[in-house]
């Protein structure tokens, strides 16, 4: 038949004759109950089930759904004590858990890289390893975990989010380091450049965080020029919900940010966000325009092969067999410059290629 109810794992579990048995319905009772959400129940029950049978096969498992359990109703020292008792890797994750949550961060970073060794886990628990090692005051050259995110290339997006997470932290503390490691993003390839380069304005011009960028943008004063246009600037950045509505405020207030600032500095960046959201939108014709103007005005910024690349994808992103055509030769400018996006470009031509049936 199907899975026991809870019903007849109770009367298992307390049936003295057969203590297999019992032991079996104990730990399948206690974790049903906690995937019912009754937790407090469930953690009553492991902790049963661990007083009568300590050294069974289930009680390293047993150890780990409590411990997460605990830490789940913020009894993270409970929880550490429970992790420690464990072996394996899941225990070592919950074990970090409950560190962290104590701020006990090298030793959760320590924690969290014995729990990487399990292939399920090693994703998250190389991120929070890395994350942990940075709270420790660690730098990313003492960061085995950020070492070993680094050299995946699957990884990529971890290791960008983790550095534009330690630059926000580093800002939000006032450090004189961030402003450079900001820099540093914001001219990058990362999916984090655009968000990198608003809080280097905010934190170089305004002094903001990040909680009170909107309010503080309704409250700046519009009688300095050069103010009004940063604070306009900002304002396309800080209007981006990802929804609709937010896509076109975002393409009105780009397109008002060019007829009021012909020749402004921010005009890149602008143009990207412009172009972004109008492909975003579907609207593949228009943003070319966008990426095109600043490839072509700005051909030394850091944002200008980016922006060659995104031209070439919304052509092929057209279907008509001559953009597609075309799309190649675009993708073949960025494989020649031999930057970053050289290798993304050459897979986007091969698949260009293929949909055109051409060797």
């Amino acid at each position: 038949g199907g899975a026991a109810s809870s019903a007849e794992l109770r009367r298992w579990a307390g049936d003295s004759r057969n203590a297999q048995s019992a032991a079996l319905a104990l730990f399948y009772l206690a974790r049903n109950e906690g995937r019912a959400s009754k937790s407090e129940k469930s953690r009553q029950l492991f902790s049963e089930f661990l007083a009568q049978y300590p050294s069974h096969f289930l009680a390293n498992e047993a150890r780990a759904e409590l411990s997460a359990s605990q830490i789940g109703v913020n009894q993270a020292q409970a929880a550490l004590e429970t992790a420690k008792e464990g072996a394996g890797f899941r225990n070592s994750f919950v074990r970090a858990q409950a560190e962290a949550a104590l701020g006990e961060f090298k030793q959760a970073a320590d924690s969290f890289l014995q729990a990487a060794g399990a292939p399920e886990l090693e994703m998250a628990a190389l991120e929070n390893a890395a994350v942990c090692a940075l709270l420790s005051g660690a730098s990313e050259g003492e960061n085995p975990a950020m070492r070993r995110l680094t050299a995946r290339p699957d990884f990529q997006t971890i290791v960008e989010r983790i550095r534009f997470l330690e630059a926000m932290r580093q800002a939000s503390s006032r450090s004189a380091t961030s402003a450079d490691l900001l820099q540093k993003i914001a001219e990058s390839n990362s999916s984090y450049a655009q968000r990198a380069g608003l809080a280097l304005a905010e934190l170089a011009d305004l002094q903001l965080n990040s909680d009170e960028a909107r309010a503080t943008l309704r409250r700046i004063s519009s009688d300095d020029p050069a103010t009004k246009e940063r604070t306009d600037y900002l304002a396309i950045f800080v209007a981006d919900d990802g929804d609709r509505e937010s896509e076109a405020e975002i393409i009105k207030l780009a397109e008002n940010f060019m007829n009021t600032y012909p020749s402004s500095r921010f005009e890149p960046q602008v143009r990207m966000k412009w172009g972004e959201i109008l492909y975003r939108r579907g609207d593949y014709l228009n943003a070319r325009v966008q990426f095109n103007a600043l490839a072509e005005r700005f051909p030394d910024s850091p944002l200008a092969e980016k922006a060659i690349f995104l031209s070439g994808q919304a052509m092929a992103r057209s279907l008509n067999p001559s953009e597609m055509e075309e799309a190649i030769e675009v993708f073949e400018q960025v494989v020649k410059s031999g930057g970053p996006l050289a290798l993304k470009a050459r897979l986007a031509q091969a698949s260009l290629l293929n949909a055109l049936k051409r060797p």
